[in-house]
């Protein structure tokens, strides 16, 4: 378990995921979790094609609402509408929709190192910082805004086709001031 100032002075903790994690502080403001309204994608600067818009629709559905162009550009298509889970491991399955349930129901953020699996030439290994979104006030946040950081070095030889997005090696909750589930 993260809280929010531990998260700042974390070794790993990356100016793309600082950049969400301001912007996502001022949008919120005195609230737990921002209204999806008030979220403004300018404010996210040169790092706006590092974050995606995750949405929990239920245990079968983790839908990807708006991609990052980062993961477009990796894997030359487009996320938009994909059910994640399609693309995660049967046994990895349960732990992320457990993952995205403790920290809808809590609410609390999450704070990751995860390698993403390309037929090819690569194994992408980045940094990935999600903080929740709500549609009302007082409603459990379904949507996540997550930004990535490449620790990997990208290269572009060819196109590179998913293979395998498992969940995360290294993982913490995020505390945002409603504490965390247990880890």
């Amino acid at each position: 378990m993260l809280t929010l100032e531990e998260l700042q002075e974390h070794p790993d903790f990356r100016d793309e995921c600082r950049a969400l994690l301001e912007a996502w502080l001022r949008w919120r403001g005195d609230r737990l979790v921002p209204l999806r309204q008030d979220i403004r994608p300018e404010d996210l600067g040169a790092n706006l094609n590092r974050v995606s818009l995750i949405e929990v629709v239920n245990e079968e559905q983790i839908v990807v609402r708006l991609e990052s162009s980062l993961a477009r550009t990796i894997s030359n298509e487009s996320w938009k509408g994909v059910n994640i889970l399609d693309a995660t491991p049967p046994e990895d399955r349960k732990t992320r929709v457990k993952r995205y349930f403790e920290a809808m129901n809590t609410p609390c953020g999450t704070f990751t190192r995860q390698r993403t699996i390309y037929e090819g030439e690569i194994d992408l290994e980045a940094i990935g910082l999600l903080l929740p979104v709500t549609d009302a006030e007082g409603a459990l946040p379904r949507y996540f805004l997550i930004a990535l950081s490449p620790i990997t070095k990208i290269f572009r030889h060819k196109e590179f086709v998913l293979k395998s997005n498992p969940t995360a090696h290294v993982f913490q909750y995020l505390d945002i001031g409603a504490g965390t589930p247990a880890e």
